[in-house]
């Protein structure tokens, strides 16, 4: 709605994870491990460093967000939010969840 024009949304699960359910207009950069998120990284956020970007993943003990978070800091990205409940609390909560089939959840 244009509330946070500079807010980035990044979903760290696997691609087929993404597919099945992701938050609205997240962009998925999948985290392997430190050096190919830092590269993948890079090249999908460059220029980005100030804007707001929020980590998910799973949620429910899943710490890849926790991990891809620390990466972005430390390569100078400087408003990163850690989501540490994830997908899974993202629709316990009722909100919206991209589908193949549409969305679920509400607004």
């Amino acid at each position: 709605n244009g509330t946070f024009p500079n807010l980035m949304i990044i979903d760290v699960r696997d691609s087929s994870s993404y597919t099945i359910g992701h938050l609205p207009n997240a962009t998925n950069i999948p985290y392997t491990n430190d050096f190919a998120f830092n590269e993948t990284s890079r090249s999908v956020l460059p220029g980005k460093e100030d804007s707001e970007i929020v980590v998910y993943c799973a949620g429910g003990g899943c710490e890849l967000s926790s991990m891809a978070s620390s990466v972005l800091i430390e390569n100078g990205f400087t408003k990163v939010y850690w989501m540490p409940d994830g997908l899974s609390g993202w629709a316990a909560a009722g909100y919206l969840v991209v589908t193949p089939n549409g969305t679920t959840g509400s607004a």
